[in-house]
């Protein structure tokens, strides 16, 4: 580290650090694998890239997009991957919207839903786009009922067929389930990636989850290094953090932040990651993997964990399949209206 840094440069240091561990290369290849399927000739295919918030799907996305800047050719604007983050609670006519601003076209929500798809179906292929990454896509097909899933499978649908581009959406479990509801859309996806944690028993996994902060660990900006790929450090961390990297590094991020803020630290300690992490959870010391044996604390987590999934101890995890975690959701069963259906596909021809 330059000594003669400011904290605020210190500071802006820790938004410029980037690990390439494991977890983060499945999903870069799983995203571009799916790019490189993508043909002009034929109607795109749709694939979904799953994960809790924090297991770094938006990191993988973004860093994959932005190796596609725009360009421009005779005048024309030219966008082969496109990534869109949705906003919260989105309905169909604000994913078309979100869609447009990133493909630089002014839109409102006050315009009909056909148009909008219209229009944003018409400047995907105008633009050449043959990837469009649609993030944090269980924003549009959540809720109580089968209906918004249905509908937001639908408007993807008429991405693959008319804009013949591919379609990623990426998001929590719930963003799967269009492929489920909407049996058209299933027929059109390929794969499903879901990012799971490192695994502290599995050694392959600690090995992997070690080196990465071991790699972090250099790249902080103090005087010395902390010894975060060892030891009660290395527990705590994946202790809190679940074994995912993208939380780990909130954690550090937060915790440096704090540690350059002392201004006499020469590295991050077990006090500062106490500290941060009491505040940032808000939990008593009991559950707190920075205060005392972190194995205790994953030990209360994995109980508290299997008690309100209703299993024993050596029961596999509640979510640990795609069937048992639909299993869990309070939906109301039954499938969507063939009026509705009808309506639906009205709509897109009307597009």
């Amino acid at each position: 580290m330059n000594c003669d840094m400011t904290s605020e440069e210190r500071k802006a240091c820790l938004d410029n650090i980037t690990v390439t561990h494991p977890k983060f290369v499945e999903a870069f290849l799983f995203i571009k694998r799916h790019h490189g399927n993508y043909r002009p000739t034929k109607k795109g295919n749709c694939r979904f890239l799953i994960g809790i918030t924090g297991a770094g799907k938006s990191f993988a996305l973004e860093t994959y997009a932005a190796r596609f800047p725009k360009e421009t050719e005779v005048g024309k604007d030219i966008r082969r991957v496109v990534y869109v983050s949705l906003p919260p609670r989105s309905g169909m006519k604000a994913v078309a919207v979100a869609i447009l601003l990133e493909l630089g076209i002014d839109a409102k929500e006050s315009w009909s839903y056909p148009k909008l798809l219209k229009l944003a179906i018409l400047h995907l292929k105008e633009q050449n786009v043959e990837l469009l990454i649609l993030d944090e896509f269980q924003s549009c097909v959540e809720g109580l009922t089968n209906l918004r899933a249905w509908e937001g499978a639908d408007l993807v649908k008429e991405v693959l067929d008319k804009a013949r581009c591919q379609v990623l959406c990426a998001g929590l479990e719930d963003a799967s389930d269009a492929r489920d509801v909407n049996p058209q859309l299933g027929r059109r996806n390929r794969d499903i990636l879901r990012l799971t944690p490192y695994s502290w028993t599995n050694k392959e996994d600690h090995l992997y989850f070690a080196a990465a902060m071991k790699e972090v660990d250099l790249l902080l900006p103090f005087k010395k290094r902390a010894g975060l790929d060892k030891g009660t450090l290395l527990n705590g961390i994946h202790v809190g953090s679940g074994g995912h990297f993208g939380l780990a590094m909130d954690i550090l991020k937060g915790t440096s932040e704090d540690a350059i803020d002392d201004g006499e630290s020469l590295m991050i300690t077990m006090p500062h990651l106490y500290r941060f992490y009491r505040g940032w959870k808000d939990v008593e010391d009991d559950l707190n993997p920075f205060k005392g044996n972190p194995d205790i604390v994953r030990a209360r987590v994995e109980d508290d964990r299997h008690a309100s999934s209703g299993r024993s101890k050596d029961a596999p995890p509640a979510v640990s399949s795609r069937r048992s975690s639909h299993a869990s959701r309070k939906k109301k069963p039954g499938r969507v209206p063939r009026s509705r259906m009808k309506f639906g596909r009205q709509r897109s021809d009307a597009a």
